[in-house]
């Protein structure tokens, strides 16, 4: 049973990299910028989805809409208010915009959020809960 849970979580976590592999993807074939601050926005849109779990107990999954909307009106606004004033000048540009971009989200994320390891156990996970 144990080596079932192990491959379920393999495959899972597995799928977590694709998309984010794809999504670094899909921005550079289409923009043009190198987006090295994909993963920081990814925990960014973690934290806040956690966040929401603890102060509303709404099920995670039904807030990947949500925050998938959010998480494009940020994007949208870091491009347009950032990005293209320097698209022009290369891809090295944007590299170094965005790698700026993600130490900004993860010290905000230090800040707001501290450094400790928090955890989503929905009521359907009995076995593993913690509360938060």
């Amino acid at each position: 049973m144990l080596i079932l849970q192990v491959l379920v979580y393999a495959v899972l976590i597995g799928g977590i990299y694709a998309l984010l592999a794809s999504g670094v993807t899909l921005i550079f074939g289409v923009l043009e910028v190198v987006n090295v601050a994909q993963g920081a926005f990814l925990v960014f849109s973690a934290f806040v989805t956690w966040q929401i779990w603890v102060l509303t107990g709404i099920e995670p999954l039904l807030l990947i809409p949500v925050m998938g909307v959010m998480m494009g009106a940020i994007g949208w606004a870091i491009y347009r208010g950032m990005l293209v004033r320097v698209l022009p000048q290369g891809p090295g540009m944007t590299v170094l915009l965005m790698f700026g971009v993600a130490l900004t989200f993860e010290g905000i994320l230090n800040i707001v959020f501290g450094n400790t390891f928090k955890s989503v156990s929905p009521d359907y996970f009995p076995s593993s809960r913690d509360e938060p």
